[in-house]
């Protein structure tokens, strides 16, 4: 935490600076490299600054459709920015710094989960200029914690179940709920035919390719099913 908020202290200078026209040119090129989201509002919440990265995560073409045109209202969704209020600035204010988890809203809509840093900056006198923020898209942080909570959900209920077609059956509903595949099948190894025999598909399309007995031999040449067997 103390890294994070010496790391955005210095965002917030090196920002605040670069548009002061100051000499910050080698901070301000790592904020524009950067592949987070970071911004800076003034005191009214208008957008003064905004790194390309923020720009294209936001879903925007250019800076200038932001800079001085758009809010921080404008960047999370209704059901969050009482949040980003209080007790996001309003600890910001009182201590200088705040973190949080939140959603980002893109301009189409979309709503991407972030880790929201953000930083109070203010003049020599201590008075509030502006407030800056990091965000970082944790999306794939999150799928690969819904995969291993599925994972031990799952097999914590294999364990429960004894009959091998609801076994199966319930395997592929669950990672379908997960995942939301629209192709999902589960094959068994039939040792005596040397086939991988389908014993349970997704939709109406895997239950009508199980009624007719669908297989794959394990040598087959072009088969993903067979060389993962």
């Amino acid at each position: 935490a103390e890294v994070m908020a010496t790391l955005g202290a210095q965002v917030a200078i090196a920002v605040n600076n670069a548009r002061l026209f100051a000499e910050s040119a080698s901070r301000l090129a790592i904020i524009e490299s950067s592949d987070q989201f970071i911004a800076m509002a003034d005191v009214e919440g208008v957008l003064i600054y905004i790194n390309p990265a923020g720009v294209a995560m936001a879903g925007y073409d250019s800076p200038d459709e932001i800079i001085g045109k758009r809010s921080v209202a404008d960047f999370y969704p209704p059901s969050e920015m009482e949040a980003v209020l209080n007790p996001g600035l309003a600890v910001t204010v009182e201590t200088g710094t705040f973190q949080s988890e939140t959603q980002l809203r893109a301009l189409d809509g979309t709503q991407i989960p972030v880790s929201m840093s953000l930083f109070a900056v203010r003049d020599e006198q201590g008075e509030l200029q502006s407030v800056a923020t990091i965000m970082t898209d944790i999306s794939e942080r999150q799928r690969q914690q819904q995969r291993q909570e599925t994972a031990y959900e799952l097999g914590q209920h294999l364990t429960t179940v004894l009959n091998p077609d609801v076994l199966l059956r319930d395997t592929l509903t669950r990672l379908n709920d997960t995942y939301n595949y629209y192709h999902a099948h589960i094959y068994l190894y039939d040792e005596e035919r040397d086939l991988m025999v389908l014993r349970e598909g997704l939709g109406s399309v895997g239950q009508m390719m199980v009624s007719h007995g669908h297989s794959i031999p394990l040598q087959a040449a072009r088969s993903l099913v067979a060389s993962a067997g």
